[in-house]
């Protein structure tokens, strides 16, 4: 398919299921190299990336089952081989993932430097720097990583920048550590917590994801567990803006709106700004009504300063299109803003 052709112009009605989270599903599978059983997986996405990622762990001897349930069955606990080639990584940035959870499990990881990055271009040196903090030795040689280690030791680590991958890769390896692994400038992202309850699950002891510090005590072994993917929230608050602007009526099941707190926010935002009688008075109740995790939408970025919000740009950009086409309301908007105080606004350059 080359391209897509929408004749748009109708509100957006009825009901739709989300799916799982492609960011919280491939860490997970990642992780499921750690057990010393198999894993079941419900509500994983169809997508290329999760196909990728298992095709990946079955060229190392894992084997995966699809169930009658649509659940996936994944045997990671012995696998054979401890290597992911290029022609498997270069498609997939989150190949990355399996590093930790190799060198941890089985002392060995040789990977091709994911989606033909080159050390520095993004961020696969704060996962390297880790690992080596907790005793692993690491040799770049021929667009491959290869670290090995003993048995990993328990640190405190703090990532020279936060990242998702990072802090997940780190806290999948300290799960068999020896010792306690604290872990700051850590990620917070739902993803993270998802990722720790996966871990606990199956027998880890991991303590403050999605906080400012996560406390890793290293166990000897983690076992089996059934686990369902959460929902994307994403694709949820996609879903939402877009029956904001169509000025629509959409029912999104499977999602928890407490993942969504600042997409619902930008969404009541739109609302009364695109369809409020009286301007005068919406531009008012707007300014009172924006809040610090609404601006991090509004100006794409977070308040502390910590990164931009890459995903939710583009149904953000949307939304602000359709509100330009409106006129004057596109330039009450910019007034409504540039009402918030300058501190907040400068945080986020």
């Amino acid at each position: 398919m080359e391209k897509l052709l929408i004749k748009g112009g109708k509100s957006l009605k009825g009901k739709i299921m989300c799916a799982g989270a492609k960011n919280a599903a491939l860490p997970m599978i990642a992780a499921t190299i750690l057990s010393s059983e198999s894993v079941v997986l419900k509500n994983l996405p169809y997508l290329q990336d999760i196909t990728t990622m298992f095709e990946l762990l079955g060229s190392m001897g894992a084997e995966i089952i699809l169930n009658e349930n649509m659940d996936f069955n994944i045997s990671s606990n012995s696998l054979s081989d401890t290597e992911a080639r290029y022609e498997l990584v270069k498609t997939m940035r989150a190949s990355i993932l399996v590093l930790g959870p190799l060198v941890a499990k089985y002392g060995k990881a040789r990977i091709a430097l994911p989606g033909g990055c080159a050390i520095g271009s993004r961020p696969v040196n704060f996962h390297l720097d880790a690992l080596e903090q907790l005793g692993a030795k690491i040799v770049l040689r021929n667009g491959y990583i290869e670290a090995t280690a003993d048995r990993l030791i328990g640190t405190k680590i703090r990532f020279d920048g936060v990242t998702v991958t990072g802090t997940e890769n780190i806290m999948m390896a300290a799960s068999l550590a020896e010792g306690t692994t604290h872990l700051t400038n850590v990620a917070k992202e739902p993803e993270i917590e998802d990722l720790a309850n996966l871990l606990n699950a199956m027998g880890a002891n991991i303590q403050g994801a999605g906080t400012e510090e996560i406390i890793i005590s290293g166990v000897k072994e983690l076992n089996g567990t059934s686990f369902s993917i959460p929902a994307d929230r994403i694709e949820a608050g996609t879903y939402l803006v877009a029956a904001a602007v169509t000025n629509g009526s959409v029912l999104v099941n499977g999602i928890n709106p407490q993942r969504l707190t600042k997409v619902i926010q930008l969404y009541i935002f739109l609302i009364t700004f695109l369809y409020s009688t009286n301007l005068g008075h919406a531009k008012d109740d707007l300014y009172s009504k924006i809040s610090p995790s609404c601006l991090e939408i509004l100006v794409g970025g977070r308040l502390d300063g910590s990164g931009v919000i890459l995903d939710k740009k583009g149904f953000v950009m949307t939304a602000f299109h359709v509100v330009k086409k409106k006129g004057k309301k596109f330039e009450a908007l910019s007034q409504t803003l540039g009402r918030l105080p300058l501190r907040l606004i400068a945080s986020n350059r």
